[in-house]
């Protein structure tokens, strides 16, 4: 499993050193890796026996849907499969530098089966980003619920689970549903 965020550099010639608590995991099924794009001008790195069920899916698709080919396109396209070198690094290609915008410092973040591969710059942006929408969605929590922003999570869960138990035998009404109501009602 990979989890945690490490910021790397890469070399003159774009290899990245994969930290060595990462490699075991990733050469699990052998000696290769796969190195590919992603839609938010990321890399994606996978061991290759979790790039296998993956691969074949995308390659499965429709080639008549526009959006099936944009997906082969992207995650078949440009998947690399690589080496780690005997320093425990990977070549990334221009093409995948480019697509990625990656320069010098990179962040590698753990997703679980995967890590990804980002610009620093990016990586910096994307997390403002995220840190802007919580402080929003926080804030009308807070309203809706007069609760701390920490505490919004299990008001909802509480309220959902009611609504099901009493709903017994029919759907209960769905978060946003729920959600229009109590911004209605308050």
């Amino acid at each position: 499993m990979f989890q945690g965020a490490t910021e790397l550099s890469l070399d003159a010639k774009g290899r990245l050193a994969v930290p060595t608590r990462y490699r075991d995991a990733l050469l699990s099924g052998g000696r290769a890796v796969v190195l590919t794009a992603h839609p938010d001008s990321c890399l994606l790195l996978y061991p290759h026996v979790a790039w296998e069920p993956i691969g074949a899916k995308v390659q499965a698709l429709s080639s008549f849907n526009e959006q099936a080919r944009w997906w082969q396109r992207l995650l078949v396209g440009f998947a690399e499969e690589l080496e780690l070198d005997a320093q425990g690094r990977i070549l990334v290609s221009p093409a995948l530098r480019k697509f990625a915008g990656l320069k010098k410092d990179v962040m590698l973040v753990g997703q679980g089966s995967h890590l990804e591969i980002w610009d620093i710059a990016a990586w910096t942006s994307v997390l403002r980003g995220v840190s802007r929408k919580w402080a929003l969605t926080a804030a009308w929590h807070r309203k809706l619920f007069a609760v701390s922003a920490d505490a919004h999570l299990p008001v909802l869960l509480r309220r959902q689970s009611m609504r099901s138990r009493s709903n017994q035998g029919t759907t209960a009404r769905s978060w946003t549903r729920l959600s229009a109501e109590a911004v209605t009602a308050g």
